[in-house]
């Protein structure tokens, strides 16, 4: 529901000078160390990184549950998540900001798929992970590993100018509805097998 209402917000043009205003807000956050850094950030966001991420991930989760069902759910929430943004930046075909752009990017703007991929890929994780980590300071270090790279890979296309926040919202907002959904089906069968 609240991505259905900001994307009739983003359609309609309501969100523009709150996005506006908070790309220059952001702009005077702007350090040499800060921009290297989020650039690094960003590309480690693109598609070759995240793969390589992904498979390595799959190799250790693999490795520690031995449950080929986890890889399957990872792939295929993974897999429609890529599939999903190419279907939603194709349909709205909103525009990149052009205020301040520290680097150059392609493609359509709305919603962010640096943003989508994040929260996918470390949410999954999370998930994952969580069920076989017993300590309750191993839990806290991984949710909050996860939220940090999720956050900051958002305030990255921000800060670059490449997206507008309405654009990293929304990327939120599809993955994260797109991953209940998953761990809802994913659960249910569980059960319904055992």
């Amino acid at each position: 529901m609240l991505f259905l209402l900001l994307t009739r917000s983003v359609v309609t043009g309501r969100t523009l000078v709150l996005d506006e205003a908070l790309i220059h807000h952001v702009s005077t956050l702007e350090h040499p160390f800060l921009t290297a850094m989020l650039i690094a950030l960003s590309y480690i966001g693109s598609t070759t990184p995240v793969v390589v991420i992904s498979i390595v991930l799959l190799i250790v989760l693999y490795q520690c549950t031995k449950k080929k069902r986890d890889i399957i759910f990872f792939t295929v929430v993974s897999l429609c998540s890529v599939s999903l943004n190419v279907l939603l930046k194709s349909y709205f075909e909103r525009e990149r900001p052009t205020i301040i752009t520290m680097i150059e990017e392609t493609g359509f703007s709305y919603p962010s798929a640096h943003a989508m991929a994040a929260f996918t890929l470390y949410g999954a994780v999370t998930f994952l992970f969580w069920r076989h980590l017993k300590k309750r300071k191993s839990r806290r270090l991984l949710l909050g590993a996860a939220s940090c790279m999720i956050l900051l890979m958002g305030f990255s296309r921000i800060y670059l100018g490449v997206h507008y926040p309405s654009d990293v919202i929304g990327g939120y907002l599809v993955s994260g509805t797109l991953l209940t959904i998953s761990i809802f089906i994913y659960q249910w069968i569980q059960h319904s097998i055992t």
